[in-house]
């Protein structure tokens, strides 16, 4: 691959690893568990469809080249992922004249919640909070050098990562400018780790048409694919 500024890798992918992708035993059980709901609401395999249909979504709409690997990026700045998620335009400016002791650029991110509370809202990066998962860009150079456990936690811990490149002696910064799109569906980890009843998960058929109708792409075909899953899940409990 080409050298580019920033290079975006994928953490792990559900949509392709199954529940090989998805990272620690809590979470794999209950990624699990929420598979075999799907596969008995709307039949087999429908669950890593829709995950498939998610990551094929955010692949055509990011607009920073996705790699699986750390090896495969060849870029001056690496930022982590989930495959159902995306980066704009803005991350290509948001990494400009950055100082040379800066090893972390982080950014606001939008969160479009697809689950039975539908709405979107910007949540920006704070000192207290931390970067959102898709919401920061680490140098490579300073990845190079962290043992492999090390590049475990800036890769997984996001919400302290700004305070690990602080404890390694250099600066952080946090932009304005909005840089990613974070999804929240009924397919999500974070959803499965909650104890949210499975139909409970969905809002109703007419909410998330009215998504389709009103919402931007890509977030609008999500939604329009959900219409058709929730009438399933809310019209057998008519």
């Amino acid at each position: 691959m080409k050298a580019q500024r920033i290079v975006s890798v994928i953490r792990r992918s559900a949509a392709t690893q199954g529940l090989d992708g998805v990272p620690w035993p809590r979470e794999r059980e209950c990624v699990a568990q929420m598979q075999r709901a799907w596969d008995e609401w709307f039949g087999s395999g429908s669950y890593t469809e829709f995950r498939r249909f998610l990551y094929e979504i955010s692949g055509a709409t990011t607009a920073v080249t996705r790699v699986t690997s750390l090896d495969e990026a060849k870029a001056e700045w690496i930022a982590f992922i989930d495959d159902d998620d995306w980066l704009f335009a803005s991350v290509h400016d948001l990494i400009q004249d950055v100082p040379d002791d800066v090893m972390l650029v982080a950014w606001p991110v939008e969160i479009a919640v697809l689950t039975s509370e539908l709405r979107r809202e910007v949540e920006p990066v704070t000192v207290r909070r931390g970067p959102h998962s898709c919401g920061y860009a680490v140098r490579r150079r300073f990845l190079d050098k962290l043992t492999p456990e090390q590049l475990d936690l800036v890769r997984d811990d996001h919400r302290h990562v700004h305070r690990y490149v602080h404890f390694s002696g250099f600066r952080y910064l946090f932009r304005e400018l909005v840089g990613a799109c974070y999804i929240l569906s009924p397919a999500s980890i974070t959803v499965a780790i909650s104890e949210i009843p499975f139909e409970k998960r969905f809002a109703l058929p007419d909410a998330y048409q009215r998504c389709a109708e009103n919402w931007p792409h890509p977030l609008n075909a999500i939604a329009r694919r959900l219409v058709e899953l929730s009438a399933r899940v809310h019209g057998s409990q008519g």
